[in-house]
C-alpha cells in the first residue's frame, strides 16, 4: 500500500485509526451496518426500478433507460457538488465561525467530522441508490402520455382562470414579465433548479449530524417524485399550456404567450423553448432521453422547490427565506415560460407538505418504536441527542 493510500484511510478513519480492527475491515463493516439502516429505501427504489423495467420493455422491447440513464452525468455532477460543497467549507470556517486558526481547525474538522469512516458508509447507500431512482422515475415520467394519455389540459385551465378571476395567470403576469431580458432572467432562475437540486441533494445526502432530518428530507424527496411524479402524473395526466394545442385539438389560449416567448427568444435567448421541442421529440418517437417526459400536474419543479423551503426552515431561517423567496420565483417561472398550470403548482405545495407531514410522523412512530425496544440511548452529538439510531 502506497502512503497516500494508507495516510487518506489514516484521515478518513479517523483520530484512533491506529487501533482495533484495520481500517478497511472497518470500512467494510460499517457500509454493511449502513446499507441495513437503510434497507427500507433500498428495497423501495429496486421495486421502483422492476417497475419501470417493465414499462419500458412494454414500450420499446428494451430496459436500457432504467439501468444506465443517468450513470454518465450522475459521475460527473456528484464529485462537482462535493468539490463545491468543498471549497466553500473553508470560507465557511474563515468567515462564519472565524477561529483564531482556521488551517488548524480545517485540518481538524476534515479528519474528525468530514472524513470518517462512519461519514462515508452513511453516505454510501444513497449516492449508490438515487441514480436507479432516477433512471427509473425518468423512464416512467416518459410513459406518463403513452400509458395515461393527456385528458386533464382543459379542466386545469379552467380551473386557472376561475381561481384567478377569471384571467389565465400568464396575462396578469405578462404587464410585469413581458420583455424578453425579464423573460430570459426567469429562464435562469428556473434552469438553476436542476443544479440547486442536486446540490441539495449532495448535501442531504453527505449529511451526518442531524440523521432524522436528513431521513426526512430523503424520503420525503422519493415519496415525492414516485406518489407526485409518478403516480399523481398517470391519474391526472396533462401536458401542460405549451403543449395544449397539441394534445387538445382546441383552439389553443396559450398560443399569445408562446408567440410572445418565440419573439422574445429573437433578442434575448429563452432555453426553455429549446427544452420543450426536445420533450416533444421524445415524445413523438417514444424514447426515453435524459430529463424526458412530460407531464405538468403536479409540478415536480415545485414540489422539490417547496421540499427546500420545509428543509431550509429547519437548518437556519436565512436559508429558509432564500428558498421561499426561490420557490416563488419557480412558480412564476413554471407559468411564464409555458411549463405549468397556476394549480400544477398549488397542487404541489400542498401535497409536498402534507408528504413532509406524513415522513415526519412515521420517523416519530419509528422513533418511539426503538425507545419501547431499546430505552438505552444511542451515541449522542449535538444535534442528534437520540443517537445514531435515528
Amino acid at each position: 500500500m502506497s502512503p497516500f493510500v494508507a495516510y487518506s484511510l489514516r484521515l478518513f478513519a479517523g483520530r484512533d485509526s491506529a487501533r482495533g480492527p484495520g481500517i478497511v475491515a472497518r470500512l467494510l463493516e460499517a457500509i454493511g451496518q449502513s446499507f441495513v439502516r437503510h434497507r427500507a429505501m433500498a428495497v423501495f427504489v429496486l421495486l421502483y426500478l422492476a417497475t419501470a423495467m417493465l414499462v419500458e420493455w412494454h414500450l420499446t422491447g428494451s430496459v436500457t433507460g432504467a439501468l444506465y440513464l443517468y450513470v454518465a452525468l450522475y459521475l460527473k455532477i456528484i464529485p462537482a457538488m462535493l468539490g463545491v460543497m468543498l471549497f466553500f467549507y473553508p470560507l465557511y470556517i474563515a468567515l462564519v465561525l472565524r477561529p483564531a486558526r482556521p488551517m488548524t481547525m480545517l485540518l481538524q474538522r476534515l479528519r474528525d467530522s468530514v472524513f470518517t469512516i462512519d461519514r462515508i458508509a452513511t453516505a454510501l447507500p444513497p449516492l449508490l441508490l438515487l441514480p436507479i431512482f432516477l433512471n427509473s422515475f425518468t423512464v416512467l415520467k416518459s410513459a406518463v402520455g403513452l400509458v395515461a394519455p393527456f385528458r386533464w389540459d382543459v379542466r386545469f385551465e379552467i380551473a386557472d382562470r376561475w381561481l384567478h378571476g377569471g384571467e389565465a395567470p400568464w396575462r396578469l403576469l405578462q404587464p410585469l414579465l413581458g420583455e424578453p431580458r425579464v423573460s430570459q432572467i426567469v429562464t435562469v432562475f428556473y434552469v438553476l433548479w436542476f443544479l440547486v437540486l442536486w446540490f441539495v441533494l449532495v448535501w442531504q445526502i453527505a449529511g451526518y449530524h442531524d440523521r432524522r432530518l436528513r431521513a426526512q428530507f430523503l424520503g420525503s424527496m422519493m415519496a415525492c417524485w414516485s406518489l407526485l411524479g409518478t403516480g399523481a402524473a398517470m391519474l391526472f395526466s396533462s401536458a401542460g399550456p405549451c403543449y395544449f394545442g397539441r394534445v387538445t385539438g382546441l383552439e389553443d389560449p396559450y398560443a399569445p404567450l408562446m408567440g410572445y416567448l418565440r419573439e422574445a427568444n429573437a433578442s434575448a435567448e429563452i432555453w426553455s423553448l429549446i427544452t420543450q421541442e426536445k420533450l416533444w421529440g421524445y415524445f413523438t418517437e417514444g424514447t426515453v432521453g435524459l430529463g424526458g417526459g412530460i407531464s405538468a400536474m403536479p409540478s415536480m419543479h415545485l414540489s422539490m422547490a417547496f421540499l427546500f423551503v420545509l428543509l431550509g426552515w429547519r437548518v437556519h431561517r436565512l436559508i429558509g427565506l432564500a428558498a421561499l423567496l426561490y420557490c416563488v420565483a419557480i412558480q412564476i417561472g413554471s407559468v411564464h415560460l409555458g411549463w405549468h398550470y397556476a394549480v400544477d403548482g398549488y397542487v404541489s405545495i400542498a401535497a409536498t407538505a402534507a408528504i413532509w407531514w406524513a415522513m415526519g410522523r412515521i420517523l416519530d412512530r419509528r422513533e418511539a418504536g426503538l425507545r419501547a425496544a431499546d430505552p438505552r440511548p444511542g451515541p449522542a452529538s449535538p444535534n442528534n441527542p437520540l443517537g445514531s439510531r435515528i
